[in-house]
């Protein structure tokens, strides 16, 4: 993804049981770097 193309997007992430930190870092990191607010949304904290 080219540097910034996302630049003032933001992007949720919802989260249901069982999904693990693993399987959220890579993606998220990847659209972080491209610009884009990311926040993470699920029903239970932690």
């Amino acid at each position: 993804m080219s540097p910034k193309r996302l630049q003032g997007k933001r992007i949720a992430f919802l989260a249901a049981d069982g999904v693990e930190k693993v399987e959220l870092e890579q993606p998220r990191a990847v659209l972080e770097d491209a610009g884009a607010h990311t926040e993470l949304l699920s029903l239970k904290t932690g």
